[in-house]
């Protein structure tokens, strides 16, 4: 059989490339990754044989499962739905949903689980069933091509880095190439996978199984029911009658019926304060003991003040979340990095002093905010406003150890010392790490090249050969992949 492979751009004929770019504009996206599946193993995959046992079919156990399909398919070959008809459409998928003998909620609530829902029906069902508001969910636009015989996939950024437990939220299986992207590109070796949909063909449910095998991934499909066969377009039809659909399209039949915010969710959704220079200091309402030593009750003051820092937000993605940073987190990554990594800085250091420098160095974002690295604009009065949060929030420190903070901090930006450029490094490489986990990240800023990339993270240079050689590979890496444009517009 042959290999299914990841594909990139440049290896695209002009024919494949045309298709693509058609694809991306016609959707309005732009795939950050390629995967393709040629004539042969569509074949292969696709071939007839027996359903396995992790292929866990509810209407072979549940009749009402079939009454369900029967309205799903009745709606979908109605030459116009009715907002009614669309809603008892909908009202059966879920319906099914709820007849699997395993729960998807029971699946994303294990420890460590990530959730993908590709394309807007995945991810309007997935909303539904309430675990999308996880914090490790993920919707890719997944867009599966006819290219030189075969099928090409591709998918968006709002892909996971890899995991080893991955729930898949899908209306249905119908060849299943979108959903064995989805794992080809997130899913480890050895990863736990379960798919929920409300409808297979066999073909489909055959082709995840026997991908998952080759993959070396333990899956498990729960599916309502399986039944149909692919058309040339690769569709769920009857095969009494290949004009008559299966499901139809699931996401134009619900998208207009779908509640924007499904019915007892709970969202958490993440919004951050905006900066206050001017903002009272939170031990204003921390009420310390009376007899609390002027010393100590300062440094509470400023540990309190501190904890500010958790609410303002970066631009670069978590790998393991579906949000971004904040700075606490960034401070303590750096940390950590460094405790890791000192053995690769060109001179000496003291490890305890890099440990110190990054911890204060975004401080002072408290009061000024995080400012973009390719954010022109907002550079221009960042200076101003750190000066002035640095003023502040040290000053709230006991004297003494104030002047010692603020030196901490101007010795980071002033990047003098063999500490400072090595704190420095850190602070480039960590986001670095994070938008190349992600596909792009915030390189996908528009304006931003490959060669703005470059110069901002060349400063890794000043601290480590090594580590810079290694960054410029993912940078490098990254443009090849097509996460970061090579030139600008009209370049």
């Amino acid at each position: 059989m042959s290999t299914i492979t990841t594909v990139d751009w440049a290896e695209l004929s002009p024919d494949a490339l045309r298709t693509v770019e058609s694809y991306e504009s016609r959707y309005d996206t732009r795939f950050s990754d390629l995967v393709h599946f040629d004539s042969q193993v569509l074949k292969s995959l696709h071939a007839p044989g027996i359903l396995p046992g992790n292929i866990h079919i509810a209407s072979a156990e549940d009749p009402r499962v079939i009454e369900r399909m029967a309205t799903v398919t009745a709606i979908a070959n109605s030459p116009a739905p009715r907002d009614v008809d669309r809603e008892r459409y909908l009202r059966a998928l879920l319906d099914i949903y709820g007849m699997l003998a395993v729960q998807v909620m029971d699946a994303a609530s294990v420890p460590g689980a990530t959730v993908i829902a590709p394309e807007r029906e995945g991810r309007i069902l997935a909303e539904l069933l309430d675990v999308l508001p996880h914090r490790r969910g993920w919707t890719p636009q997944a867009k599966r091509m006819p290219v030189d015989g075969g099928l090409l996939v591709g998918v968006d950024d709002r892909l996971p880095a890899r995991t080893d437990r991955l729930v898949i939220v899908d209306g249905v299986v119908a060849s299943g190439v979108t959903l064995m992207a989805a794992m080809r590109l997130t899913a480890r070796p050895g990863a736990v996978v379960d798919v929920f949909t409300c409808h297979a063909t066999e073909e489909g449910a055959l082709a995840l199984a026997r991908f998952a095998e080759q993959s070396e991934i333990s899956l498990t499909l729960h599916v309502g029911h399986v039944s149909g066969v692919l058309d040339e377009r690769f569709y769920s039809v009857d095969p009494a009658d290949r004009a008559s659909l299966i499901l139809g399209d699931i996401g134009d039949t619900i998208g207009p019926v779908a509640p924007p915010t499904p019915p007892g969710a709970s969202r958490e959704r993440l919004t951050p304060q905006e900066p206050d220079q001017d903002a009272p200091l939170l031990a204003a309402s921390f009420q310390q003991p009376g007899d609390t030593p002027e010393r100590l009750r300062r440094q509470i003051e400023f540990v309190i003040e501190a904890d500010r820092l958790k609410n303002v937000f970066r631009q670069s993605p978590l790998l393991a979340a579906d949000r971004k940073e904040n700075d606490a987190e960034h401070s303590w990554h750096l940390a950590l990095m460094a405790l890791v990594l000192a053995e690769y800085a060109d001179e000496p250091v003291d490890v305890g002093k890099v440990l110190a420098l990054v911890v204060v160095h975004d401080l002072v974002e408290i009061y000024a905010g995080d400012t973009f690295i390719y954010d022109t604009m907002a550079a221009a009065d960042q200076d101003v406003r750190e000066q002035r949060a640095a003023e502040k929030l040290f000053a709230v420190l006991p004297a003494g150890q104030a002047e010692r903070f603020r030196a901490l901090w101007d010795e980071f930006e002033a990047r003098v010392t063999p500490e400072a450029r090595f704190a420095k490094a850190m602070d480039r490489l960590q986001p670095l790490l994070l938008n190349y986990g992600n596909r792009g990240g915030t390189w996908r800023t528009p304006g931003v090249t490959e060669g703005d990339v470059l110069a901002r993270k060349s400063v890794i240079e000043d601290a480590s050969a090594d580590l810079w050689r290694y960054a410029q590979d993912l940078i490098r890496t990254g443009g090849a992949n097509g996460w970061v444009p090579r030139t600008g517009p009209g370049n």
